[in-house]
């Protein structure tokens, strides 16, 4: 039997009411999404996640590209690079798309210090949409170059409406297996 490599995928997405503005800058600074909701419950209103996703054929031949040094480091997905993009789009994932389907996108470049490795075969992706960010029905993630807009992977799951007084932080986990 052959062997196979895996990319194993969570998306959470933690909720905060922040009108001074506090948790968004703690946040946006580096502070770990998880820490921040333990730290901050009165403020904390809420936590999903969703797992799966499908690597799009464009993010598969990036990385390929940076195995073999056909890209320079400028075109990987790091911290000043990457971003994660929501969306309400519906259509579900295939690896031939290139990104978000929806109307309504957005996108949110990395909180400080991410993105980041975590262990051997963890990479971990935090972005935070501040108030009046991303207000819409949040459907689909994708993590983005953001300068040639290369997307790693998508991935389709209801996650609900983003209210306009709400900072919403996205952290991607990808796992190689």
């Amino acid at each position: 039997m052959g062997e196979k490599l895996a990319l194993k995928t969570k998306i959470s997405i933690y909720r905060f009411k922040d009108p001074s503005g506090e948790i968004y800058r703690k946040l946006r600074g580096g502070t770990p999404a998880e820490e921040m909701a333990k730290e901050r419950k009165e403020e904390f209103v809420g936590y999903s996640e969703t797992t799966g996703n499908k690597l799009l054929n464009c993010g598969a031949a990036r990385v390929i590209d940076l195995m073999i040094g056909q890209v320079d480091v400028g075109g990987a997905w790091s911290h000043e690079n990457a971003e994660i993009g929501v969306g309400d789009g519906t259509t579900p994932e295939d690896p031939s798309q290139t990104g978000l389907t929806g109307t309504n996108q957005a996108y949110a470049g990395m909180d400080s210090e991410y993105p980041k490795r975590q262990g051997d075969v963890q990479v971990v992706f935090q972005a935070t949409f501040g108030l009046n960010e991303a207000a819409f029905t949040w459907n689909e993630f994708v993590v983005r170059h953001k300068t040639d807009m290369v997307c790693l992977n998508r991935k389709v799951s209801a996650q609900g409406t983003k209210p306009a007084d709400e900072i919403w932080t996205v952290v991607v986990t990808i796992t190689l297996q």
